[in-house]
């Protein structure tokens, strides 16, 4: 690629949209809109089920299990997580395929708001650079907060009092600690698990991340 289209495709990102991130509630997610398109591209029906919650008001352990499970040095690090990026490059070249990734919440959530699903260098970059904005602009409260209303949960289930209310018909705030846990195991992969089912990848996930729990003494919010 060259410098000229590299160059046209930074001064087209929405550099403008972070700051106001601040106090301005998303409505609509690039992934969002992504999924109503295939949706539609498929002539299937597409139900968005959100429902915008304050972080103060999730519970510590069900925060704390996403994090363990997503992104434990979240409120250590600025976006980028090395370790877990050298950690993940090792893995898989070892096993010669994609079977780890080494994105933050922060990168996740900046994917989620403003980019495609797509995976190739150009996106990451992309990726990359308005990570950097993102906490540049805003506190880790506030980034989080972001995540856990905007992360995808499954079809048409975006944010974690959805996903509650969706998989155990019953607000967050209810969730006990293996719900949480639950929640939290099926992230790399919304779509294919679901937290309310007893398989074997979600029970093995689940019983980690509870044990994770029992030693984790990181900072909340």
């Amino acid at each position: 690629m060259s410098l000229c289209i590299l160059g046209i495709e930074l001064a087209t990102l929405p550099y403008a949209q972070i700051p106001s991130l601040i106090n301005m509630t998303p409505t609509e997610t690039a992934l969002m809109r992504q999924r109503r398109e295939e949706a539609l591209a498929h002539s299937q029906t597409f139900t968005l089920q959100a429902q915008w919650i304050p972080l103060k008001a999730i519970p510590d352990h069900v925060v704390s299990a996403i994090l363990v499970s997503e992104d434990a040095a979240f409120y250590s690090h600025q976006g980028f997580d090395w370790n877990e990026i050298l950690e993940s490059l090792k893995l898989n070249i070892e096993r010669q395929a994609l079977v780890r990734g080494g994105s933050t919440l922060s990168q996740q959530l900046i994917k989620n708001l403003f980019l495609s699903s797509e995976k190739n260098a150009l996106r990451k970059f992309k990726e990359a650079v308005l990570t950097y904005s993102l906490e540049k602009h805003l506190s880790k409260n506030r980034i989080l907060e972001l995540y856990l209303n905007l992360v995808e949960w499954g079809d048409g289930i975006f944010g974690i009092d959805a996903a509650a209310r969706h998989y155990f018909q019953k607000p967050v705030t209810w969730l006990s600690h293996e719900e949480g846990a639950r929640l939290a195991a099926v992230l790399p992969n919304p779509r294919h698990y679901q937290p309310n089912r007893n398989s074997t990848y979600v029970v093995r996930r689940k019983t980690q991340i509870l044990h994770r729990l029992t030693s984790y003494a990181g900072p909340l919010p």
